[in-house]
């Protein structure tokens, strides 16, 4: 997937966005693993990403992947959660290390398990809005690999420490 920045302001599936993967299924290829997707308005790294995180953006999604799948393509979401490099006033993260983006706020057990959650119901909106699969974003510095890195996670926790720790969210997710 490559992030394009074309969904509505709000989130939601538009026009430009369909006509981009329109023309991606039609290449020939097999599969179409559409951009990352916000499973938390407190995860969106623009305000241009899709959003997955509320029923209402269901129907802009089951449109996206029928766009796709008219081409004989099958079609996965990337789920993803931005962490420190959020594009909202207060950032969450495994430690409050600053990024580009400015401060965020050390992640508590409950803000772990709302994050836990989100993927989870996430990922039963995409099904629901007929994709036929999920990829889970785990890369590019986004917050399961901050919760995996020692230089972005400095928790004392069970959540950080030693790898088999810091393992433990995005095992979770």
């Amino acid at each position: 997937p490559l992030y394009l920045g074309y969904a509505n302001p709000d989130g939601t599936v538009g026009p430009l966005l369909l006509d981009h993967y329109r023309e991606m299924a039609a290449s020939g290829a097999s599969l179409i693993v559409v951009e990352n997707a916000a499973v938390d308005p407190m995860g969106a790294g623009s305000p241009f990403t899709l959003r997955v995180d509320e029923d209402r953006f269901l129907a802009g999604l089951a449109e996206l992947a029928k766009t796709i799948h008219r081409e004989g393509v099958l079609a996965f979401l990337q789920l993803n959660h931005t962490g420190r490099y959020a594009y909202v006033p207060e950032r969450v993260a495994p430690s409050p290390v600053g990024s580009y983006m400015g401060p965020s706020r050390e992640m508590d057990e409950e803000d772990i398990g709302r994050a836990v959650a989100a993927f989870a119901s996430a990922a039963l909106r995409v099904r629901e809005a007929g994709f036929d699969g999920v990829e889970v974003h785990g890369g590019t510095g986004y917050l399961i690999v901050q919760f995996l890195s020692s230089r972005t996670n400095q928790r004392g926790d069970a959540y950080g420490g030693p790898l088999e720790n810091r393992m433990r969210f995005p095992l979770r997710v």
